[in-house]
């Protein structure tokens, strides 16, 4: 049974994120041909070489300017050679409406995330059903250490991931002026949208509430995993209706809207149950080591009660 619901929640997992045209993104070209891009390289640099006239050459902060331009251009030329895309700010922008052509910049890094917290959670899950009684423990010893020694490499993995991550999304200013940007766009006073954050609150409740209840929780991912799939049509729905309830239209073809309003908290919710089921199985590989090491006490005492009987 937990194989087969292994097996239909892999299918989920893949389509999480809505689809979209797969057309050029409007406004954006990449920043390899963006004169205004280059243009931020030469002027972070001049900026940078003006500030060596007022060292002497040789000196560390001398050579610390000179390391930190070098990071500069080499920070440009990557953007530029992985193909990012810029704006008419010269920034690169993260393209996360669901597209393969840039999925390397967030649909790669946060499904590899949310397949390998899934597969740690369900491996928590089976090794707790399997230590209920001290009668396995001893049978479970060799399968415990060989899982610490795959969430070590799978921790590294997930970090190695993240790390990327950041290192794609990082650029001068662009995440806190996009951020600004779109909350400053969205009356956030309308009804339907106070609505939205109170659903997102209940969920967090219930997340948090719920979270030493296996089987809730499972339930609650898988619903909030559904809701995810079917944000496109939501997306869609929503756009040819927005008139009746919103004041103007936030529904666009790529999803960008429900995808940061909608899909973005459940999936950080998400992130949270698998977190959870993860540090259950933590504790529960202490327990098990807490217990066998009271068995085997047990034993060692009995032991030497017995060879004093004997003498």
């Amino acid at each position: 049974m937990k194989r087969w619901l292994l097996v239909l929640l892999t299918p989920i997992l893949l389509s999480a994120t809505p689809m979209a045209a797969f057309a050029d993104v409007s406004g954006l070209t990449p920043c390899k041909d963006s004169a205004v891009f280059k243009r931020r390289l030469d002027q972070s640099v001049k900026k940078l070489s003006g500030r060596l006239s007022n060292y002497d050459e040789g000196t560390p902060a001398y050579l610390a300017l000179e390391a930190q331009i070098e990071r500069t251009q080499a920070r440009f030329d990557k953007y530029g050679k992985q193909g990012l895309l810029c704006g008419a700010d010269g920034l690169p922008h993260l393209i996360a409406d669901g597209r393969w052509s840039h999925a390397g910049e967030f649909i790669l890094p946060g499904f590899t995330f949310l397949y390998i917290a899934g597969w740690i959670g369900w491996a928590g899950r089976s090794y707790l059903q399997f230590t209920k009684t001290l009668a396995m423990v001893q049978a479970m010893e060799a399968a415990a250490e060989n899982a610490q020694a795959q969430f070590s490499n799978i921790e590294a993995a997930m970090r190695q991931q993240l790390a990327q991550f950041r290192a794609n999304a990082s650029s001068e200013g662009s995440l806190t002026d996009d951020v600004m940007g779109f909350y400053h766009a969205v009356d956030w006073s309308e009804p339907w949208l106070k609505g939205i954050l109170a659903f997102h609150v209940i969920v967090w409740l219930l997340a948090v509430a719920t979270r030493k209840h296996n089987d809730v929780q499972i339930v609650l991912l898988l619903s909030i995993l559904a809701i995810v799939y079917f944000a496109e049509s939501i997306n869609r729905v929503a756009g040819e209706h927005w008139q009746s309830f919103a004041g103007q239209q936030y529904f666009d073809k790529r999803g960008v809207f429900v995808s940061v309003v909608l899909s973005a908290p459940l999936l950080f919710a998400s992130f949270f149950i698998l977190i959870n089921a993860l540090r259950g199985a933590a504790a529960l590989l202490i327990q098990v080591k807490r217990m066998e090491f009271k068995e085997d006490a047990k034993k060692k005492s009995k032991a030497a009660k017995a060879a004093k009987k004997g003498q």
